[in-house]
Order: structure tokens, then sequence, then C-alpha cells
């Protein structure tokens, strides 16, 4: 069953039919695997993109989490890599700052790493050009005054379950 949370994002997704996905705060691939899941099922060649610091990441950019192991990721992806034979993925270990550093355009981006201003404006940079844009974590103060700059003009889509994360989506 796909909680109410989801169900903007998937029909975002069937909507504008998105070929590469890039999360960039990829945790443990829970996002990640259903996501490329839902994507692969009407594009099977989907190629997906996901940033991580994992254990360099430090917890106040976490909102005070543990450190992920980040061997659940690759497991997930594998899953998904067998079950779809053409479905490419690659991880990026390490600080945005220092690793995404190059403009970049994906079908859909989901933006959950750092929750720090910096972190959020650098890494909207680096992505500004692809056609989805999802912040996750619209509730937090970096998040929150990050997007609201970036996102003079545009109209917020959806509104997540009372107590849920917020989430904030642009769409080019």
């Amino acid at each position: 069953m796909i909680e109410q949370a989801q169900q903007p994002i998937l029909d975002l997704v069937y909507e504008h039919k998105p070929r590469s996905f890039c999360e960039i705060g990829c945790h443990e691939g829970l996002t990640a695997r259903w996501l490329c899941h839902k994507i692969l099922e009407y594009y099977p060649r989907l190629s997906y993109t996901g940033y991580d610091a994992f254990e360099a990441v430090a917890k106040e950019e976490r909102n005070g989490k543990s450190t992920p192991v980040e061997d659940k990721i690759y497991s997930r992806l594998a899953w998904l890599r067998r079950k779809y034979k053409h479905f490419n993925y690659n991880i990026v270990k390490g600080y945005t700052q220092k690793t995404l550093t190059e403009t970049r355009k994906f079908g859909v981006v989901y933006i959950d790493g750092g929750h720090s201003y910096d972190t959020v404006a650098h890494d909207y940079q680096m992505v500004k050009y692809s056609k989805i844009i999802i912040f996750d974590d619209y509730n937090l103060p970096g998040v929150k005054q990050a997007v609201d700059e970036i996102g003079k003009g545009y109209q917020l889509d959806f509104d997540t379950p009372k107590g849920k994360n917020k989430k904030w989506v642009i769409i080019n």
C-alpha cells in the first residue's frame, strides 16, 4: 500500500516519465529502491545516481540520526539490477560540495542530503536544470530557508500528511 505522502511523487513520475533519477542523500536506499522500481515499470533502462557522505557526515546534517550502513543501498540496488538487466546505477561517496561539482541534468532529483542552508543551495545549483526536483524535509530551518529563496515564482505542489516531513517540488 502506498503511503499518502508517496502518492504525489508517483503522480509526478507517471505524468512526466523520467528516464534518469538522482538522489542526493541516498542513505540506506529505501527511496532509491521504491522510486527506481516504480520508474523501471515503464522504463527498464533507468539510470540512477545516488550521492551520500555515509560515514563522513556529521550527525547534525542528518537531524541527529545515526550513521547509515551503506551496504544496504548496494544490496537494494543489486536486487533491482537482477530484476531489470538494463538498470544502471552509480553511488558517489562524499560531500556533494566535493563530489557534485559540475551541473547535471536528470529526469527527477530527490534532494534529501545535508539539511543546512549551504548544502541545499549547493545541491540545487548543481541539478537546477533537471525536470522534477523534490526537496525533502522542508520543515527544517536550513532546508526551508534555501527552498524559499530558490522557489520564488514556483508553486508548492503538495504537502504531506500532518506529522510527516514536508516536501517541496519544482517542475521545470
